[in-house]
């Protein structure tokens, strides 16, 4: 009968009160391994640290841009120099949007927006013609960057490529048959971004392009052409999505 008694005791659950804390139990089942390690506790997220981006990703930059020139030409007529002849060009403002790709801490990104129109005045000796004419262009940007370690939610990155200058329509002003062409130059890229959440970001990006191109026209009666300096500083800020 002892046995018997013995047996039912040793099928059931063994509950083991301690002294030291008054109502709480450990319940250990007959047969469980005697060194079974307690469940851990759930860690607590620290709410102030930054929250990263994934490592690769798609994302889009959004938002206004200056461009501001650093404008100048050798104009000639007829084949010969026309002395102090050069040009100014007047910063434009636009809608600027750079879509990328992420590898860790490298990227590649093209840049471009909505085409702005830029007025092409005369200066030095051509500064009583004022407005030469105007032009709608679209520069495009093919950028390859390289990410620096993060301070806090604070990204830098740096970044250089190839630049493009589309030529969408050329205005005659003081000048008749203008003709602005197409032309390719190199740009380097200087940003950061904020982090405010996992997919959104501040991000604030500048870039320096060396771009050159050409221009023909036709100036009382007389052909002129035109090698310009266009070598414009790009600044923009915005908002930064990943997807």
């Amino acid at each position: 009968m002892a046995r018997r008694h013995n047996a039912l005791i040793s099928g059931r659950a063994l509950c083991v009160s301690s002294a030291f804390a008054v109502g709480l139990a450990f319940c250990v089942p007959d047969g469980a391994p005697a060194n079974a390690e307690p469940v851990s506790s759930v860690e607590t997220p620290d709410v102030g640290s930054p929250t990263l981006a994934s490592p690769d990703h798609f994302y889009l930059h959004f938002g206004s841009g200056a461009l501001v020139f650093d404008a100048g030409a050798t104009v000639k007529s007829s084949g010969a120099v026309i002395s102090g002849a050069t040009v100014h060009i007047d910063p434009n403002v636009t809608l600027i949007t750079e879509l990328g790709y992420r590898w860790s801490s490298v990227g590649v990104s093209l840049t471009g927006g909505y085409p702005p129109v830029a007025t092409v005045n005369g200066a030095g000796s051509l500064t009583s013609l004022g407005s030469l004419g105007r032009i709608r262009y679209g520069p495009t940007v093919l950028s390859f960057q390289y990410y620096l370690p993060h301070v806090g939610r604070l990204e830098p990155y740096i970044g250089a490529g190839p630049v493009f200058l589309l030529i969408f329509q050329n205005e005659d002003n003081a000048v008749r048959h203008l003709n602005v062409r197409d032309s390719t130059g190199a740009a380097v890229q200087l940003g950061a971004e904020y982090k405010l959440s996992p997919a959104l970001s501040l991000v604030v990006d500048v870039k320096k392009a060396l771009l050159k191109t050409t221009a023909t026209a036709m100036l009382d009666g007389a052909p002129i052409s035109a090698d310009i300096r266009l070598d414009p500083t790009v600044i923009a800020g915005g908002f930064s999505y990943r997807f």
